[in-house]
């Protein structure tokens, strides 16, 4: 359940302008799939 907040949280992120948002949402994102 917790991967699923971060995830949601990532993707929110994910929206942001600036590269290291981005960056910090694609490093939730590989993480998430790492523990799938």
């Amino acid at each position: 359940k917790q991967n699923l907040s971060l995830l949601l949280m990532c993707l929110r992120r994910r929206k942001g302008v600036t590269l290291e948002l981005r960056m910090k949402a694609i490093g939730c994102l590989d993480r998430s799939t790492l523990d799938e």
